[in-house]
């Protein structure tokens, strides 16, 4: 009961071809027919009306067509049946997995997925953590950051995860910041997503705040100079709890969602209405500022970073 809105993950491998041409199913049509990095894939709904999807721990090494989908779904009604349909085009043709109309599909290098990357960190071992979408955008651990089972473990003292250089959230008009985090120390401002320093005039600071009760805090700045200043939760945060965290601007305002709930108590929302996020430059960062002045104590994992206000729908079943 309730159930109408969740994540749906569909395994690619076990997808075939169904068009009008194809005598049978035929999971060959459909492998030659994917371009190397899932660009031209799409779904939609049985009005072939587009949903947001991203793709996860696909092999875009390789370009084999393995890995996950997940798509944002939500059905009429609880007792409703619904198809998804996964579509990809092929130059000068398209082949879709239930045959129907194809119009306004098959475009080739039109990757459309907001996520702009996923990192689900579960490497254990080594100084990189993979981005499961096509982009391929690596993040590599620098200065004492380590592994915790499926998570990234920073000590307090140093360190950071540096990602995209592109900055592919600068210039945007919305974004979303998700991760799980676990602080075993709170005796300091604590960083989990930095697009730069900590200061007043940057893009996006994302951190955990120390004071007489600690609480997630965030600043955002546009390109025209107008900001949040710092925001903070109503929720308390405690010391060794998990937290799933986002922190979403949808072009009118800067959202605080706690494990799946929008947090209303405290400064959040907060009104930012501006054209554009402000650019800059370098790399952005999880469990630290750049300048190393906010480092985590604890484990970060299963981070995501689009270049899209996800709702709360989605937000709850992550």
């Amino acid at each position: 009961a309730g159930l109408t809105a969740f994540s749906l993950i569909i395994d690619i491998a076990e997808l075939v071809a169904d068009d009008a041409a194809a005598a049978s199913p035929d999971t060959a049509a459909w492998a030659n027919a994917v371009q190397s990095d899932g660009g031209d894939i799409r779904c939609t709904d049985e009005s072939d009306t587009e949903l947001p999807f991203d793709l996860i721990d696909w092999d875009y090494n390789s370009g084999s067509p393995t890995g996950l989908i997940r798509v944002k779904r939500s059905l009429t009604a609880n007792t409703s049946t619904e198809k998804v349909r996964v579509w990809v085009g092929t130059t000068g043709t398209a082949i879709a997995y239930d045959a129907n109309d194809v119009s306004g599909f098959g475009s080739d290098n039109a990757y459309i997925s907001s996520f702009e990357g996923h990192y689900p960190t579960r490497e254990g071992t080594g100084s990189s953590a993979y981005d499961r979408t096509a982009h391929g955008e690596t993040a590599t651990l620098v200065t004492d950051v380590g592994w915790s089972g499926d998570a990234l473990s920073f000590d307090g003292t140093h360190g950071g995860v540096t990602l995209m250089s592109s900055r592919p959230l600068d210039g945007g008009a919305e974004f979303t910041i998700m991760a799980s985090v676990n602080a075993d120390d709170m005796t300091a401002d604590r960083g989990i997503f930095y697009s730069d320093i900590h200061g007043g005039n940057y893009p996006i600071l994302f951190w955990l705040d120390n004071d007489t009760t600690d609480k997630f805090a965030a600043l955002v700045t546009c390109s025209d100079s107008a900001t949040t200043g710092s925001v903070y939760s109503g929720t308390t945060v405690s010391a060794n709890t998990d937290y799933h965290v986002a922190l979403v601007w949808d072009g009118t305002n800067v959202r605080l969602y706690i494990n799946g709930a929008e947090d209303t108590t405290g400064s959040f929302p907060v009104s930012l209405t501006s054209a554009a996020l402000k650019s800059d430059t370098g790399t952005y960062t999880i469990g630290n500022d750049q300048n190393g002045a906010k480092d985590f104590s604890g484990t970060i994992s299963q981070v995501s970073i689009l270049s899209a206000a996800l709702d709360s729908d989605w937000i709850a079943h992550e």
